[in-house]
């Protein structure tokens, strides 16, 4: 992945999280830190 696709993928999930509930939050980031394991 270029830099490009991986600032543009994190500005997706940063969209995502503030579209979320507050206890969703928790979840997505708990995706993300599973993304980069």
């Amino acid at each position: 992945m270029s830099n490009d696709e991986i600032l543009s993928f994190i500005r997706d999930v940063m969209v995502r999280l503030f579209e979320l509930r507050p206890e969703d939050i928790t979840l997505e980031a708990r995706l993300v830190d599973d993304l980069e394991l």
